[in-house]
């Protein structure tokens, strides 16, 4: 099993807190698995370095990271459903599990406590989950 976790460093104290949530989980539930991890600038560059990556390795599962928070402007909502698209399509064209997680929160607050800073709830170990879920699931399909 092979994991890749991309993840932006665009607002690195959430990206950082829900990388490191993730990778432990990783590590703790799936300790034979090979993780591969890649930090990117910000949210954007996920899906460029994700289909790169793939064109690369037959990974598992592909796990990304990253936190948009709204501002003042409408670059929040593009950037929002542009890298959500882009991932969706990537996923299904490539039959490759990737995970989402890009927080689009309304404030520095909302990332906080969805990634373990001010609650006990951290996106990054469910994104973990998911993936082991969905790796699971692939096998499952394709025997």
């Amino acid at each position: 099993m092979q994991i890749l976790i991309t993840t932006s460093k665009f607002n690195y104290q959430i990206t950082h807190a829900l990388y490191s949530g993730c990778h432990q989980h990783l590590q703790e539930q799936a300790p034979t698995a090979k993780i591969d991890s890649l930090w990117v600038p910000g949210a954007f560059e996920i899906p460029v370095v994700v289909a790169t990556s793939l064109d690369k390795v037959k990974y598992s599962a592909v796990i990304c990271l990253g936190a948009i928070i709204r501002g003042e402007t409408r670059h929040f909502d593009l950037l929002a459903t542009e890298v959500t698209r882009a991932l969706l399509q990537l996923s299904v064209e490539r039959r490759t599990p990737l995970v989402f997680e890009v927080l689009a929160v309304e404030n520095l607050a909302q990332a906080q406590a969805r990634c373990g800073i001010t609650s006990k709830t951290n996106k990054g170990v469910s994104a973990a989950q998911t993936a082991l879920m969905m790796i699971a699931t692939m096998r499952g399909l394709v025997q």
